[in-house]
C-alpha cells in the first residue's frame, strides 16, 4: 500500500505489512488513522502521519466440522 503525492503522482511512501491483496481501507473522520483489511485475513491499523503500524488484529477461521465455523479477532485490545 502507498501514499502518492496526487500533485506530482510519485509515491511518497510505502506502508508495508500486509502478505496479500488489500480489499478494503477507511480513514478516521481526521484523517490521521488508516485501517486496511486483507485476504492475509488481518487488519490494520495505521498511524498516517508518522507511517507506521499501530496494531495489527488477526482473523482466524475454523471450518473443523462440515457445516458450521467460527471467526474470532487476535490482537484486539479493549
Amino acid at each position: 500500500m502507498y501514499k502518492t503525492d496526487l500533485a506530482n503522482k510519485n509515491s511518497i511512501t510505502e506502508y508495508e505489512g500486509h502478505q496479500s491483496y488489500i480489499n478494503s481501507i477507511s480513514f478516521d473522520h481526521e484523517g490521521c488513522v488508516l485501517a486496511s483489511v486483507s485476504d492475509d485475513l488481518t487488519c490494520r491499523v495505521w498511524n498516517v502521519k508518522e507511517f507506521d503500524e499501530r496494531q495489527k488484529l488477526e482473523f482466524k477461521i475454523n471450518l473443523s466440522s462440515p457445516g458450521t465455523s467460527a471467526l474470532s479477532l487476535e490482537g484486539f485490545d479493549n
